[in-house]
């Protein structure tokens, strides 16, 4: 199995794909529509695959190759506290957490 950077999506694989072999650049809008244009208005491109067929191509050829998931900065109990900071902030009252006796 060989893992990826969890940078690299398989949207940004597609990106450069077509960018750099395919002379063509895809454009990604805010609802997560893409599309496919031409990177120089003269230059020459070639054949783009769909993202269907680009994701059926990944799957059957590069079964073992994997997009490592992000992984957390903070262990795990600092996390935790740091939620726990968060949460109480959000709520804006002035009772305290605890009372010492």
């Amino acid at each position: 199995m060989l893992y990826l950077p969890p940078f690299m999506t398989m949207r940004r694989c597609y990106g450069k794909f077509c960018f750099e072999k395919r002379g063509m650049r895809v454009i990604t809008t805010i609802n997560g529509n893409t599309s496919v244009v031409p990177a120089t208005p003269n230059g020459e491109t070639k054949r783009v695959p769909s993202w269907s067929g680009y994701c059926t191509y990944w799957k059957d050829n590069y079964r073992n190759l994997r997009i490592r998931k992000p992984t957390e900065d903070i262990c795990n109990y600092c996390y935790k506290i740091y939620n726990f900071h968060k949460f109480r902030s959000n709520l804006a009252t002035t009772e305290p957490i605890w009372t010492p006796r």
